[in-house]
This record gives structure tokens, sequence and C-alpha cells, in this order.
């Protein structure tokens, strides 16, 4: 792509050097100070490590610098005119136009892993192997990345060739055109989810007889899902994390507990984590997260319905943008997703741990053990390293659960009645 991608490759590399250095700065200091935090559990204290600090203080700051970097390197992209020679290049491929867009978004993604290649790296894979969290060789932790873009690519392309097809035929129309073809996309990458993707990162298998199934058959019962699905799946594989999970719709739904769960928690704790994740199979929260997602979609098509001729108008002529069904566009719509989903973070969090909490009311009602689930957050969150009392900002923009300090203290509220 010419000399002057060369040099933006090379100046993203050298910032990112720089914030990877600021990260370690900020780790070293939070092994060095002091942590007074502590949480009461069974007349226990659970203190913040130091390695809890440091850890998060980097997860914090990564959070914060990946949808920047995301967002410069797509500016970088168009102000340098590389989106617009990609689409040149493209279009002289032979394919079809349907080719030919499969092989722009398929160039773009490769060129923007390279740009934010030493981040994506350092939150990625060496962190957590400085921390003691993973284990996974290097060329493990590649190919799953790799797996990652394709599975972009084969998802995100076809959507953006119907998406295409419609602006041009259907221009007045396009929007509630797309948000009505979402519809079954969106269902169907949730159904297809355990069956398609999830098998080519881990194992999964059904829980062994034993007492721990039987236990898991009475929480059901008692929740009114007799045979829902539970499986353990081989987490153990690269992460040394907990971990529980609800995935799938209809046919597929299915609760997942990490394996490393299963062997380290005491059986009462990990009842407790399976019925928070049968509460959300209870309660419907998959379909409701589908509901809240669409809703958004809806809201968004009608604004750029309306909107797109004027924001196409006032892009830099730079850029090379001549419409709607421009190539060149599809780094632009990537850009305005990146800071439309990180403006949103606040809102879809807050819906978020809303539904958790449901989650845990519910799962209490089912065991009717406050201090097992409590230990067993206390658990997840040692393991995990993760803050269990974030600065508040932290928690209304990034966290999608309550606080560990809140759930604790939800929890044991001898108050309320969970029955």
């Amino acid at each position: 792509m010419g000399l002057l991608s060369w040099r933006i490759i090379c100046l993203f590399w050298l910032s990112q050097g720089l914030a990877i250095s600021v990260l370690f700065s900020l780790a070293l200091r939070a092994l060095t100070e002091g942590c007074p935090a502590d949480l009461p559990v069974e007349n226990h204290l659970f203190a913040l490590s130091e390695q809890m600090r440091a850890y998060s203080t980097q997860r914090y700051v990564l959070y914060f610098l990946f949808p920047v970097y995301s967002a410069c390197a797509l500016l970088a992209v168009l102000q340098g005119g590389a989106a617009r020679r990609l689409r040149d290049v493209a279009e002289k491929c032979p394919a079809s136009g349907f080719g030919q867009i499969l092989f722009y978004y398929a160039s773009l993604v490769l060129f923007l892993l390279v740009l934010k290649f030493p981040l994506v790296f350092y939150g990625g894979y060496f962190l957590d192997h400085s921390f003691g969290l993973s284990h996974q060789s290097l060329g493990g932790w590649l190919l799953d990345l790799l797996k990652w873009k394709l599975i972009d690519i084969a998802v995100i392309a076809p959507v953006i060739i119907l998406l295409f097809a419609l602006v041009k035929r259907y221009p007045r129309a396009w929007g509630r055109l797309f948000f009505l073809c979402a519809v079954p996309i969106v269902y169907g990458a949730v159904l297809l989810t355990p069956l398609v993707v999830d098998p080519l990162f881990n194992r999964f298998s059904p829980v062994p007889d034993g007492h721990l199934l039987r236990q898991i058959k009475h929480l059901e019962e008692k929740a009114g899902i007799s045979g829902a699905s539970v499986y353990i799946v081989d987490s153990s594989c690269r992460k040394k994390t907990l971990n529980a999970y609800v995935t799938g719709i209809g046919p597929t739904a299915q609760v997942v507990l990490y394996d490393n769960l299963v062997r380290r928690l005491p059986e009462d704790e990990v009842l407790a984590i399976v019925s928070h994740e049968i509460a959300h199979y209870v309660l419907q929260h998959v379909y409701l997260g589908i509901a809240l997602s669409l809703a958004g979609l809806l809201i968004l098509e009608e604004i750029l319905q309306k909107l797109a001729p004027a924001i196409l108008s006032r892009l830099p002529r730079g850029w090379g943008i001549v419409s709607l069904c421009d190539k060149a566009i599809i780094p632009a719509i990537l850009l305005g997703w990146t800071l439309l989903s990180f403006l949103a973070a606040p809102v879809i969090n807050g819906c978020s741990r809303c539904i958790e909490q449901e989650a845990d009311a519910y799962g209490l009602k089912l065991t009717g053990d406050r201090l097992a689930t409590a230990r067993s957050l206390t658990h997840l969150a040692q393991t995990n390293l993760s803050d269990p009392d974030p600065p508040a900002w932290i928690e209304f923009w990034m966290f999608s659960h309550p606080s560990l300090r809140k759930r604790i203290e939800f929890v044991l509220d001898k108050s309320r009645d969970y029955r």
C-alpha cells in the first residue's frame, strides 16, 4: 500500500510501545502500594491483593486504549488514502462485485491487525501469561487469533454485501429492509454459535454421572427446566481462570462450566454458580439480550436512513468516498461503529448489571445458600484477579456485572427474602 502505509505502521507500533511502557509502570506502582480493601465473607477477610490491583489496572487502561487505537487506525486508513487505493485494487480483481467486497474487507481486517498487533499481543497474550492466568503456547494463541479473524470475515463480509445490495436497489428503504434481514441473522448467529463456532476452540462434554450431576438435575427440577443441557468445557488447555456462561437459544441453549471451576471449587460453590446460570436460562435473558440489541439496531437504522446522505456529503474529500455503495466507505462504517459501541457501553453494561442481579436473586432462590454463593464469588475474583471494588466510574462504564462488593452485600443481605 505504499510508503505512507509503512510510515503509519511504524508510528502505530511506536505509540503502542509507549502505551505498553505506561502499563508496565502502572503495574509496578500497584505492586508496590498497599491494598487496604477488605470484604467480609463468613467471618474472613477477602483482601484486594497487589496482583489483583496491578492486573485490573492494566485491564482498565486496555479497555479504553483499544477503541482509541481502533479509531485511530481506521482514521489512518481513511486519511492516508489506503481505503481508496484498496478499493481500486479490489475493483481490478476479476471476481464479481460480491467477491470484490469480500477481498476488500479481508484485506482491511489484515491491515488493521498489523497496525494494532503490539497492543493485541500484549492484551491478548502477554498480560495473562505474566500474571499466571494462561499457559497457552504462542503458536496456539496465534492460531486462535487467526480463527477469530476468519470468523469475523466470514460473518461480517456477507452482512456488508447485503447492506450494499439493499442500498443500491432500495435507496429510500434500505434501513428498514436491513433491519428485517438482521433479525433472522442475529437469531441464527446465536443459535449456531454453540454448534459451529465454540467447537473450533474447545471440546465440550456433558457433566459426568455422579453426585454433582444429580444436584444439578435437582436444581433444574426446582427451576422447572428438567433436561436442560449442562456441559463442561476444557478451558484448562488454555487458561487457569474460572467461569461459567449460558449460550445458544432454543434447541442449542446450554449452560457451560469451565473444567477448572468444577475441579477447584467445592461442590456447594459450583452449584451456586450453576444456579446463577440456570437463572439466565429460565428468565430467558439471552432472548432479552437479543431483543435489546435489535431495538438498538432499529433506532440506529432509522437515524442513519435519514442522515446518511448528509453524512456522506460532509465526509472529507481526501477519503475518496463517492457513494454509500463505495467500498472505500467500509472503514468509515467501522469507525462509526467503534465510536458508537464505546459511547453506548455504559447503557449496555447498565442493562447487563440489572440482568445479572436478577440472576443472582433467582439463583439464590434455588440454592438458599447465601454463604456458598458469596464464597464462590470471592474465589472467582481471587483466581481471575478481578477488582472486587472498582471505582464507581469504571463500574459504570465497563462492568457487565455489579462489582464483587455489591454482589456479596446483595446475597448476604438477610433483609431480602429470596424464597
